[in-house]
C-alpha cells in the first residue's frame, strides 16, 4: 500500500515528524517497506524566466536565451526547443544537477562556440512523462528561483507499507490514519459525506437476481446525466501519480481515488452503451466477457456479472468491460457501488488470472457498510469536477454487517500478555479504532475488520496499539528443555538416514488434480478444495507419491538418472483431523552406478526399496526380527506381483513397498521402472517407539568365529524365515548372510540349496574348539528341526 505524507494528512491532524510516523507505523504492525521523496531526484532544478531569446549565430535551430533564475545575474542558455521564447517560465537545471532521463550531470559547456550555463528541460527529461514537444512551460504565477519540485508540490515523501492479508481496512489511506491516531500520532479528522439529493428517478431498470444475492448482497446504482467528462484537476492527477496510477479521465480517476483513499472500489458505466435493463446475476456457462485489459475471457456459472440484455458489462468485484467504459465523450453514467463476496471475487480472479486493484480489495474483505458512503462521495466529486444532474440512488438487496459480539474483559489483556492495561485505556484504544460496547463484558468490532472474531483478536489489537515494547522480558531457563516430540525426533532421524542412503528430500504441494486424486484411490468430493489456487490443484492429495512421481518425470525429461527422492508430508483420506496422516514416502529409479570396473551396473529393484523401508523402521527403534514381509493386496498404484507389506503381526500393516504399476507410470509419462515405499508415521507412534542414539561403537576384544553352511530347504521357504530362525542359535550370533541359492542338477525339484555365512562374536572370552563345535551342531540341529532342512555333504 502506497501513499504520500500529504495524502495521509488529509485524514490525520498531526504535528509529528516523518521519522516518528514511520517508526510508529512499524510498531503497530504496518511495516514500512520503503520511503522515497520525488523531490530528491529533482534537486537543483529551478523555476526560471526567459528574458530574451535570440537566434544562434551559427545554428538555425538553436537559440541563445537570457534567463533569470533568481540569482544576482542572468544566465546564458543555449536551447534547441521549438517553443523556447521570450516571456515564458520554464524549468532550469543548473550545472551540477543530475538529469534523470538522460543519466548525466549538467556542467558548463560551449554549444557551437557559445557558452551555456545550464539546461531548460522537457517533462520527459525530468522523468515526468513520455511527451517531448519542447521544454516544459510553467504557469505565469510560478515564483522565479523556487525549487521546481516545491512549485509542483512534489516535495512529498512517498511511503510504502507491507500489509498482511487480515488488514483490508488499511488498503485505504483513511484506515492507516485511523490506526496512527489510535496510537497517539494525531487526531483522525472527521469525514463528512452528506447524501446528495437526487433530482429525478432513474428510468434505467436495475435487477438483482435471487441466485446472485449471496455473491452480491448489496448493490447501489445512480444515474448522473449532463456530465462533461474531462481531464482531472491537477490535485487529483498528482495524488494518483504519486502512487503509480496513470490519470485517464475525471470519471475514472475519481473511482480510483476513492478506492485508494477510502478502500471503497467503485465503477462507472457509460449509459449510452447499455442496452435495455441491467441485471446483477451469475454468469452463464461459457459466457464471454471483453474486459478493460482488451482480453476476452470465458466465464463460469459461479461468477457474478453485471450485464445488460446483450452483453456482460463487468465481472463483479474484478474488472469492468471494455465496451461499457467511459470516454471523454461520455455524458451520462451509471455509477456503481456494491459489495461482492470475497470468496466469489477471489475464485473468479484466480481462475481467470485477472488482477486489479478492485479484486485486491474485495477478496480481502472491504467494509460491507461502505457502499452508501462510496456512492455519495463519488457523486459529490463528479458534480464538483464534471457537473451533471444526479438521480436518486437505486438500492438492491441490503447491507449485511457482521453482527458479532465478542466476550471480552479488560483483564484478558493482562492474562494473555502480562501487560497491565487499565480498563479505561483499553476502552479508549478500542473505541479509537471503531469498536463499540453493546453490553457489559462484550465488544463489537467495526464492520471494516472482518479478521476480528474472538477474544484473543481483541487482545492483540489492544497490545498492538498500546505498544509491544511493554511486553515483559522473560529470561529463558538455562536448564536443557525437551524441544522435540517423539514424532519430530523420528522425522529428524529419518531425514538424516535417507540422505545417507542417497535420497534427496523434496517439498511439494499437498494438492493434486482431480485425475491424480482418483488414480491414487481418492473417492467422493469431500477432499475437494472449494477455492483452489489453480485448476490442477483441486483436491487434497491421498498419497505423497503423486508429486514424487512428478519430480521423477521432470528430472528424467532433463536426462538426470539415477534418482532417489523422499518427502515427509501430509496425505488425506478426508477433511477431519483423524483423516490426515504424516507419510514418509520415497522413490528410486535408474541404474545403480558401481564404483569398480569389475562390478556391473544394475537397475534398482523392489529389494532396494524394501531395504530402504526397513532401514526407516529400524532407525525408529523397531526390531526387524519383529516384522514380517507379506506379498499382495497392496494399493492399486503398485505392481500386484512386485510389491508387498511390512507388518507386525497378522493385521498391523506399517509400510508398503514395491514397483509402481506400469499403467500409473504411463499416466505420468515415465518409461522407466520406478520403485517406492510408503510409511505412515501414525502407524509407528502407537508402537511406543523410543528414539535414542546408538551411542559409540563398541568392539569385542575377542576373536570372531565365522562358518559357512549349505542346506537343502523346501523351495517355498522364505529367506527371511531362515535368517530369523538361525538367529535363535545363540546370543553371540552377530551376522547371518545368505550368499548363494542354487536350484538344478543334483537338487530335488521341490528343494533348493541355500549357502549361509554366520559370524559369532564372543562377548567375554575366546571360544574354545569345543564351544565352536557346539555352536556348529546347534545351527545344524535347528535348521533340521525347525526349518525341515538337511545339511549338504
Amino acid at each position: 500500500m502506497k501513499f504520500t505524507l500529504s495524502w495521509l494528512k488529509d485524514h490525520l491532524e498531526t504535528s509529528w515528524a516523518l521519522d516518528d510516523i514511520l517508526e510508529t507505523l512499524t510498531k503497530i504492525g504496518l511495516e514500512v517497506e520503503s520511503v522515497s521523496n520525488p523531490a530528491d531526484a529533482l534537486k537543483g532544478f529551478k523555476v526560471a524566466h526567459i528574458l530574451e531569446a535570440n537566434p544562434h549565430p551559427d545554428a538555425d535551430r538553436l537559440q541563445v536565451c537570457k534567463v533569470d533564475c533568481g540569482q544576482s545575474e542572468t544566465l546564458q542558455i543555449v536551447c534547441g526547443a521549438p517553443n523556447a521564447r521570450q516571456g515564458i517560465k520554464v524549468v532550469l537545471g543548473l550545472p551540477g544537477s543530475y538529469v534523470p532521463a538522460l543519466d548525466f550531470t549538467l556542467k558548463e559547456t560551449k554549444i557551437r562556440g557559445i557558452e551555456s550555463f545550464g539546461m531548460m528541460c522537457s517533462a520527459k527529461e525530468l522523468g515526468l512523462g513520455e511527451e517531448q514537444d519542447g521544454i516544459l512551460e510553467l504557469d505565469a504565477t510560478a515564483t522565479v528561483g523556487q525549487e521546481f519540485s516545491s512549485h509542483q508540490g512534489m516535495d512529498d515523501p512517498l511511503i510504502e507499507v507491507g500489509l498482511t492479508p487480515n488488514r483490508p481496512d488499511c488498503l485505504g489511506v483513511r484506515g492507516i490514519a485511523r490506526d496512527l491516531a489510535a496510537a497517539g500520532a494525531g487526531t483522525l479528522k472527521e469525514m463528512n459525506t452528506p447524501n446528495v439529493k437526487g433530482s429525478f428517478k432513474s428510468a434505467l431498470p436495475l435487477e438483482l437476481d435471487k441466485k446472485a444475492q449471496k455473491a452480491c448482497p448489496n448493490y447501489l446504482g445512480r444515474e448522473i446525466k449532463g456530465i462533461q467528462n474531462k481531464p482531472s484537476p491537477e490535485w487529483l492527477q498528482r495524488k494518483l501519480r504519486s502512487v503509480g496510477l496513470k490519470s485517464i479521465s475525471a470519471l475514472v480517476d475519481i473511482t480510483n481515488y476513492i478506492s485508494f483513499d477510502l478502500c471503497r472500489p467503485l465503477h462507472v458505466f457509460d449509459k449510452s452503451s447499455l442496452k435495455g435493463s441491467v441485471s446483477i446475476r451469475l454468469a452463464k456457462p461459457d459466457e464471454s466477457f471483453l474486459a478493460l485489459d482488451e482480453k476476452e475471457y470465458t466465464l463460469d456459472s459461479d461468477m457474478v456479472v453485471i450485464s445488460d440484455q446483450e452483453k456482460v458489462l463487468a465481472l463483479g468485484g474484478v474488472m469492468g468491460g471494455l465496451d461499457s467504459g467511459c470516454t471523454l465523450e461520455t455524458e451520462t453514467v451509471l455509477l456503481e457501488s456494491a459489495y461482492f463476496d470475497p470468496s466469489v471475487v477471489a475464485m473468479a480472479g484466480r481462475r481467470l488470472n485477472l488482477l486489479s486493484d478492485a479484486r485486491y480489495r474485495f477478496e480481502r474483505g472491504i467494509d460491507p457498510l461502505s457502499a452508501r458512503m462510496g456512492i455519495e462521495k463519488a457523486t459529490q466529486l463528479i458534480l464538483e469536477i464534471c457537473g451533471g444532474e444526479p438521480s436518486e440512488v437505486i438500492e438492491l438487496g441490503e447491507a449485511l454487517a457482521p453482527n458479532l459480539s465478542i466476550p471480552f474483559k479488560a483483564d484478558h489483556v493482562l492474562k494473555r500478555t502480562g501487560v497491565d492495561v487499565s480498563e479505561e485505556e483499553t476502552h479508549k484504544i478500542l473505541k479509537n479504532i471503531g469498536f463499540s460496547f453493546p453490553e457489559k463484558a462484550t465488544v463489537r468490532p467495526p464492520a471494516w475488520r472482518p479478521d476480528i472474531t474472538q477474544s484473543v483478536d481483541v487482545v492483540e489489537e489492544v497490545i498492538r496499539l498500546y505498544g509491544y515494547d511493554a511486553l515483559p522480558e522473560i529470561t529463558l531457563s538455562s536448564e536443557p528443555q525437551k524441544t522435540l516430540s517423539s514424532s519430530q525426533a523420528a522425522q529428524s532421524l529419518i531425514r538424516h538416514l535417507l540422505a545417507a542412503r542417497t535420497f534427496m528430500e523434496v517439498i511439494t504441494w499437498s494438492m493434486v488434480s482431480e485425475k491424480e486424486f482418483h488414480l491414487f484411490g481418492g473417492k467422493g468430493t469431500e477432499a475437494q478444495i472449494s477455492n483452489p489456487i489453480t485448476v490442477d490443484l483441486e483436491y487434497l492429495r491421498p498419497s505423497v507419491l503423486i508429486h514424487l512421481l512428478k519430480s521423477v518425470q521432470q528430472n528424467l525429461d532433463r536426462g538426470l538418472s539415477p534418482l532417489s527422492f523422499f518427502e515427509i508430508g501430509p496425505r488425506y483420506q478426508g477433511v477431519n483431523p483423524e483423516d490426515q496422516f504424516t507419510s514418509i514416502s520415497g522413490v528410486r529409479v535408474g541404474k545403480e552406478k558401481e564404483g569398480h570396473w569389475l562390478k556391473q551396473e544394475r537397475s534398482v529393484d523392489v529389494f532396494d526399496i524394501k531395504a530402504d523401508a526397513l532401514s526407516v523402521l529400524e532407525v525408529c527403534g523397531i526390531s526387524l526380527d519383529s516384522v514380517q514381509i507379506k506379498e499382495g493386496e497392496t494399493p492399486s498404484w503398485y505392481h500386484p506381483g512386485r510389491s508387498g507389506w511390512i507388518q507386525r503381526g497378522p493385521k498391523n500393516k506399517i509400510a508398503s513397498f514395491g514397483e509402481i504399476h506400469p499403467a500409473i507410470l504411463k499416466e505420468f509419462g515415465i518409461k522407466e521402472r520406478v520403485v517406492a515405499f510408503e510409511i505412515d508415521l501414525c502407524c509407528l507412534m502407537p508402537l511406543k517407539i523410543k528414539i535414542k542414539s546408538k551411542g559409540p561403537l563398541s568392539l569385542s576384544a575377542f576373536q570372531k568365529v565365522e562358518r559357512d553352511f549349505c542346506f537343502l530347504f523346501d523351495k517355498k521357504l522364505p529367506a527371511e524365515k531362515i535368517i530369523k530362525t538361525l538367529k535363535k542359535v545363540d546370543r553371540s550370533v552377530q551376522e547371518i548372510q545368505i550368499f548363494d541359492i542354487y536350484e538344478g542338477k543334483g537338487v530335488p525339484d521341490d528343494q533348493k540349496s541355500v549357502s549361509i555365512h554366520i559370524c559369532f562374536d564372543p562377548k567375554d572370552h575366546t571360544f574354545s574348539e569345543e564351544e565352536i563345535k557346539t555352536l556348529y551342531d546347534r545351527v545344524v540341529s535347528i535348521a533340521e528341526k525347525d526349518l525341515k532342512g538337511a545339511l549338504r555333504s
